[in-house]
């Protein structure tokens, strides 16, 4: 779940509520629960019954060397393009909030020290559990607190050193062995998020804030500010990894099929795992659609507030009293802003809810994006 539910299944409803949140809804439901799931599943119970080995070890025992390396080409220009996507998404948020930044910083020396004591005290799963979720909810809170302090300090790096730190990152976690760093942090990573998505139904539910994007808009047929294109096939692309991407099958035949011990367990884990992606993507979805259409495309683009309602016929509603609930200036900030705006506000609508609360709920919807997003 943690490996499949990054930046399109976030960030990538945020932009489809452009054609409105019907076509979305429709799409994450069925394309998930009759065709994602079903894919992943399968290719996860597939890798398990031939040795668990990756997707093109697979493909040249089945179809023959021709297909295997046709196949690694693919997965190549695949997984260049989640990295760029998901890299350029996350140097984003984490430039345009310390928060984020502290809270990552903070889970590296956590996951390590999950891993020393795994090694220190085999065969204690349970009691690993408990002491990860730990020491990442206090990395959590602990970076959301230093980032409220104050101003942001002098000394954070700028979008495209933000951009070089993650790819050595990426490439130093790759080259170590996977309990050493990477599973620590994907797994108690996914908790949290999970923890996120289910406090954030509840929070739609409860609060039941309005939806202001209608079921379907004018741009169905393309011409939209945030995507250029139609409906389709700009739908299927932005909620892919809501709903069905090749994607998820590298992930279920390489990281996923060398932890899953049967193949029975392919149906909770494949197909549970694409449905709870779907779940998120929706939640995010409907979060999103409480914000007013004109809003949205001032913090999703680089168009003036001003000029909004005279280049896309969108009035600018609420942005101000937004930035006021989130003490940020939310122009231009883009998709994981517009995503922990929507949660903040559904936040301020609890009773009792102080408004000095919204600010801390905005940085830990934005903290989780980011653990999300490099895990």
């Amino acid at each position: 779940f943690a490996a499949i539910a990054g930046a399109g299944v976030l960030l990538g409803p945020v932009l489809a509520t452009q054609f409105g949140w019907l076509p979305g809804v429709l799409w994450l439901i069925l394309g998930a629960a009759l065709a994602g799931a079903v894919q992943d599943m399968v290719v996860l119970a597939f890798t398990v019954r031939r040795g668990q080995g990756s997707l093109t070890a697979l493909l040249a025992e089945a179809a023959g060397p021709l297909a295997a390396s046709t196949t690694w080409l693919l997965a190549l220009a695949v997984l260049v393009l989640v990295l760029i996507t998901v890299g350029g998404a996350l140097a984003g948020v984490l430039v345009a909030d310390a928060g984020a930044t502290y809270v990552l910083a903070l889970t590296i020396p956590a996951a390590l020290l999950v891993a020393w004591h795994e090694r220190a005290r085999p065969g204690r799963g349970v009691e690993t559990t408990l002491v990860g979720l730990l020491l990442f909810v206090l990395a959590l809170l602990a970076g959301v607190w230093l980032a409220s302090r104050g101003p942001a300090p002098s000394w954070l790096p700028n979008r495209p050193t933000m951009v070089w730190l993650l790819a050595a990152y990426v490439a130093i976690a790759a080259v170590l062995p996977l309990p050493v760093l990477s599973r620590p942090r994907v797994a108690f990573s996914g908790l949290l998020a999970l923890a996120g998505a289910a406090l954030l139904a509840v929070l739609l539910m409860v609060a039941a804030p309005a939806m202001h994007i209608q079921p379907t808009s004018q741009f169905l047929r393309g011409g939209g500010p945030l995507v250029s294109g139609a409906a389709f096939p700009m739908l299927g692309l932005l909620l892919a990894l809501g709903a069905i991407s090749g994607f998820n099958a590298l992930v279920a035949s390489g990281l996923t099929g060398r932890l899953v011990r049967r193949a029975g367990e392919a149906l909770p884990v494949g197909y549970g795992a694409m449905l709870i992606a779907a779940f998120l993507a929706l939640a995010a979805l409907v979060t999103v659609a409480t914000i007013w259409p004109g809003d949205l495309v001032a913090m999703l683009t680089n168009i003036a507030p001003v000029d909004v309602q005279r280049l896309t016929n969108l009035p600018v509603r609420e942005l101000e009293r937004l930035n006021q609930l989130t003490k940020i200036s939310l122009p231009g900030q883009g998709g994981a802003a517009a995503l922990a705006t929507g949660a903040a506000q559904a936040f301020a609508i609890f009773p009792g809810v102080r408004p000095v609360w919204s600010p801390v709920a905005y940085r830990l919807a934005l903290a989780l994006q980011a653990l999300l997003l490099l895990a």
